[in-house]
């Protein structure tokens, strides 16, 4: 893909601009700009420092958290998803959830990069879907309060982290996942339906007025 960023430069020099640009053509239905512009995006993803490695978040993980929360409220907040507030989530709920050994970290050559909480516990809110149903009414585990570190969007390590909420929830015996999201959150749709999720319906959350409660509902089979 790069040597292609670099074609059309070279074929203008040697007089087959037409060449290039026709190659270019055949190479992707996009106009020539956006193919560029998508060449560019691809080459400017960061790249992972590895290992990426999934263990229990601990106490000291509580700063690098809470700044990865704070990216990713703002990034909200810049997209109009009102999702998460001021107050949630907050470093003692982070804390609650390492005391019951429920919330992970990612990290990425041993430093945090990512956070979620999982558990096995059933979810109140899950139990009044609307506008569809849940594939199973077998034990699932559900995910919340997830985010992934600013520096890393776009190199993979949402993916890498869908894969390790499966890995977890096979280990507990498990066959199902849930998980709900704002309907604007687009990234977290788009790494849901990606990693096999599936819409089921809506849900409401217990997010205080002026908040949204209206979350939509996922679900995945693990096989």
């Amino acid at each position: 893909m790069k040597g292609l960023s670099l074609l059309l430069p070279l074929l203008s020099t040697t007089g087959s601009s037409s060449i290039g640009a026709a190659l270019l053509q055949l190479l992707s239905p996009l106009p020539e700009e956006k193919l560029l512009a998508e060449l560019d995006r691809e080459l400017s993803r960061p790249i992972l420092p590895r290992p990426v490695e999934c263990r229990p978040a601990e106490e000291g993980d509580i700063p690098a958290i809470m700044e990865i929360i704070a990216q990713a409220r703002a990034w909200m907040d810049a997209n109009g998803i009102d999702q998460w507030t001021e107050e949630y989530p907050a470093a003692a709920d982070y804390r609650n959830d390492m005391a019951r050994g429920e919330c992970c970290v990612l990290t990425c050559g041993g430093a945090v990069g990512a956070v979620f909480t999982l558990y096995a516990r059933p979810e109140e809110s899950y139990d009044a879907i609307t506008d569809g149903k849940w594939g199973s009414d077998e034990p699932y585990a559900s995910i919340h309060r997830c985010a992934v570190a600013e520096q890393w969007r776009g190199s993979g390590l949402a993916g890498e982290m869908a894969a390790a909420w499966a890995e977890l929830a096979r280990g507990m015996g498990l066959g199902w996942l849930r998980i709900d999201t704002h309907k604007r959150n687009r990234a977290m749709v788009g790494l849901l339906r990606k990693s096999g999720f599936q819409y089921r319906g809506n849900v409401l959350v217990g997010a205080a007025p002026p908040h949204d409660p209206r979350r939509v509902a996922y679900e995945k089979k693990l096989k």
